[in-house]
């Protein structure tokens, strides 16, 4: 490997909570961080390494304090997930 290159990584949007994000002022939705996050992985160059922690969490399960951000132990599962996807590319 070339010691001067460094490998890019890009960690898709995570997932919100549609049920409560709303009650809490923010106007965002899955389906188009859904949208977004398909629309990057078409635009990334192929040498771009993806973490998917979307579907990660979606898979694995997550809690939010107000639809959009996580409580502690969530946050920590995605830092564990992030550590193990570099690591293993």
């Amino acid at each position: 490997a070339d010691e001067n290159v460094c490998q890019i990584y890009y960690m898709l949007v995570n997932p919100v909570d549609d049920a409560i994000i709303k009650q809490n002022g923010y106007n965002l939705t899955n389906e188009e961080l859904n949208e977004f996050n398909e629309k990057m992985i078409q635009g990334l160059n192929d040498n771009v390494k993806i973490i998917d922690a979307n579907t990660y969490l979606k898979t694995y399960g997550y809690n939010t304090e107000d639809g959009l951000h996580y409580d502690a132990d969530t946050y920590k599962s995605i830092y564990e997930y992030i550590k193990v996807c570099v690591t293993n590319y």
